[in-house]
């Protein structure tokens, strides 16, 4: 597998042993989110309703995050000074999500809720899908299932690329080509690419051994 104790780029999982107990890591890219700020709406409106979100207040979300999206690329002729636009702040942060119309802290952090066999099945969290830092290229070392989907990678492609990565590291671009995601612009202009997440996210849970 690839858990081990020490962080290479690609690597997903992490486990620091101790005689106490052990920590693992669940290490996810930001390259593998979708980029708050050039995103195309309908992928954003697709992650949303695969999270669980109804359709119509995924797409005023999404609206909404247009909309501030286009109030900041006119901050500059405003002023040089200020970040700010006068009628809809810029995104400064991430957790400015939550000033855009439709988004609560459900969606924004995530919910709980049980499935029709009685499992609970958790929803929602959009930010852990969605960053501030990357570009246009999206790192499928790190990118979820609710992501690729919501950029339009095929269903057949998802399943492949998963089970690609499950216990490795992928380094070689050809395994996109290997998987057939080289060749057809996804929806949008998205571009898939193997590596390049500029930072990193770390939930860490620990185990600690019993007493004798």
């Amino acid at each position: 597998g690839e858990a081990g104790s020490r962080f290479v780029p690609g690597r997903r999982q992490l486990r620091w042993e101790f005689p106490s107990g052990v920590v693992d890591l669940e290490v996810t890219g930001e390259g593998g989110k979708l980029n708050l700020f050039s995103a195309p709406p309908m992928a954003v409106v697709r992650l949303l309703i695969q999270l669980g979100v109804e359709a119509g207040r995924a797409e005023q979300i999404a609206a909404g995050i247009v909309a501030r999206r286009s109030a900041q690329a006119g901050v500059g002729n405003v002023s040089s000074q200020s970040s700010f636009s006068a009628l809809t702040p810029s995104f400064l942060q991430l957790e400015d999500l939550l000033a855009v119309s439709g988004m609560t802290p459900d969606i924004y952090y995530g919910w709980w809720e049980r499935d029709p066999e009685g499992r609970l099945v958790e929803r929602g969290g959009v930010s852990r899908h969605m960053t501030l830092l990357g570009g246009w290229a999206l790192d499928v070392q790190y990118a979820s299932a609710p992501v690729l989907r919501a950029v339009g990678v095929p269903e057949g492609a998802v399943g492949n690329l998963l089970r690609a990565r499950e216990g490795r590291v992928l380094s070689d671009p050809a395994v996109l080509t290997n998987l057939g995601l080289t060749g057809t612009p996804l929806p949008g202009g998205v571009q898939l690419a193997v590596g390049g997440s500029p930072a990193y996210t770390v939930r860490a849970t620990a185990q600690l051994y019993g007493r004798p």
